[in-house]
């Protein structure tokens, strides 16, 4: 850029300026689909109680060990 005059380097310093203000024309993404997901599995159970029966459920071989974590 040292080539060049101080009126272009104006110009192009204006012209970036006013790039980075305009506001962005990006799509707002479409949040309905989540809209309808809210409370969906809303059976009043606690995570805890969750994982309780998820571990009740479990059956185990003679060389699987179920380990907390």
């Amino acid at each position: 850029m040292a080539s060049q005059s101080n009126q272009a380097k104006l110009d192009m310093i204006n012209r970036l300026s006013a790039a980075l203000m305009k506001k962005s024309k990006a799509k707002k993404a479409d949040m309905s689909f989540f809209d309808g997901l809210t409370n969906a599995w809303d059976d009043n159970v606690t995570a805890e109680e969750e994982v309780k029966r998820i571990y009740a459920a479990r059956t185990t071989g003679e060389t699987r060990k179920l380990v907390d974590f």
